[in-house]
């Protein structure tokens, strides 16, 4: 299997003759937290600006904008996995970080986080466009530059029916198989420390939603003692020493 570090650019910066990025830039430029439709939870879509390198004064053929969601990268890199078989496509940066919640609430994302992921996934397009082939597949060029049509388009290659039938066949082989026993206890200790660690980061996830809880009461307490302390007069320096100890 061909590995794609191998296309990477020189020490000066330069790539190889037909290199995508010899001829545009690629940025994953910014973030933007979007309400969900109706009972939908928000989320975060990331902006894709690309600009070609070209001669031409026409500034609208050079450069494009378009929003994307990361479950449409993953689904551009199910399509490469499905598509080029024999070749390693980069992975994606995680999808949520190592604590149990995305968020504290919803509205309170952890946005370094974020900022951390908006960085993974221009790596992740800049190591596709490196490669002589991933590069120029024209469905990795279309999600670049067109944001209507593009899943429409890529899903009409049918790329996930081919997944599908290629993870059916490799299932049924293994089936036929006797599986040996020193594996088996190793999936069955696997499957059972998931789900130990599941049920850890559900505890640890209530445990962070009621500490958010407790905080937001406490700035509440600190505004009810300053106000108190307002119109008090024995106890009026008292009621503000307190409303300052609640708000730090």
């Amino acid at each position: 299997m061909a590995d794609i570090s191998e296309t990477s650019g020189g020490e000066d910066g330069s790539y190889f003759d037909g290199c995508l990025l010899n001829t545009m830039e690629i940025l994953v430029k910014d973030i933007e937290k979007r309400s969900g439709e109706k009972l939908k939870e928000p989320y975060i879509v990331y902006m894709i600006e690309t600009r070609c390198f070209s001669s031409s004064s026409d500034e609208e053929n050079q450069s494009s904008c378009l929003w994307r969601r990361y479950s449409e990268f993953d689904m551009l890199r199910n399509y490469l996995q499905t598509t080029y078989p024999g070749l390693i496509i980069p992975p994606l940066p995680e999808k949520k970080s190592n604590l149990a919640a995305f968020r504290l609430n919803s509205d309170n994302y952890n946005m370094e986080f974020v900022e951390r992921r908006r960085n993974g996934l221009e790596f992740f397009l800049h190591r596709i466009a490196k490669h002589p082939q991933l590069g120029l597949d024209e469905y990795f060029k279309s999600f670049l530059t067109q944001e209507e049509v593009w899943k429409e388009s890529i899903i009409a290659t049918g790329f996930q029916s081919k997944a599908d039938s290629k993870l059916k066949s490799l299932s049924a082989s293994f089936s036929v198989k006797k599986p040996d026993k020193k594996y088996e206890d190793i999936k069955n200790y696997s499957q059972t420390l998931q789900g130990n660690i599941a049920s850890l980061l559900k505890v640890q996830q209530k445990i962070s939603e009621k500490q958010f809880s407790i905080h937001k009461e406490h700035a509440n307490y600190g505004k009810i003692f300053s106000e108190w302390s307002s119109i008090e007069d024995e106890m009026g320096h008292a009621l503000q020493k307190a409303g300052h100890y609640m708000d730090k």
